[in-house]
């Protein structure tokens, strides 16, 4: 079974490659229903990703993978930051994705692991059915 000890530690030791020196885990371990994710760890050692709002559960990941686990957190956090850059950056002829994506992509990229490739092709396929539309 996998301790949340570790998961924190695996966590830091990720984290630390982007610079930062203040690192915690960065979501909770209990559910607070206002739409955010948080962390379950059950007695199997299976861990889940939960968002909730309201009493409902809005999605969930499971996993026994620590890895795909921190997959799934740096590529929330990868996005967080690439829609901040986006929203800094914003260019109005073009389609906000482009700048998002492509800085999410660069943001996962620094953590030494085949993650940027994955999340490249995670947007390809939702650009493949929703393609870019710039000069709205």
């Amino acid at each position: 079974m996998v301790a949340f000890d570790n998961i924190q530690e695996k966590y830091i030791r990720k984290a630390a490659l982007w610079g930062e020196s203040e690192i915690t885990f960065p979501l909770p371990l209990t559910r607070d229903d206002n739409g955010g994710y948080h962390l379950e760890i059950n007695e199997n050692g299976k861990m889940s990703l939960i968002a909730t709002s309201e009493g409902n559960i809005n999605d969930k990941m499971t996993t026994e993978s620590l890895d795909e686990l921190m997959y799934w957190v740096f590529k929330m956090r990868s996005k967080a930051k690439g829609l901040q850059f986006e929203a800094k950056n914003r260019v109005e002829t073009q389609d906000f994705r482009r700048l998002y994506f492509s800085k999410s992509v660069e943001e996962i990229s620094k953590i030494p692991e085949d993650w940027a490739k994955r999340l490249q092709e995670e947007f390809e396929e939702i650009l493949s059915e929703h393609p870019f539309v710039d000069d709205l």
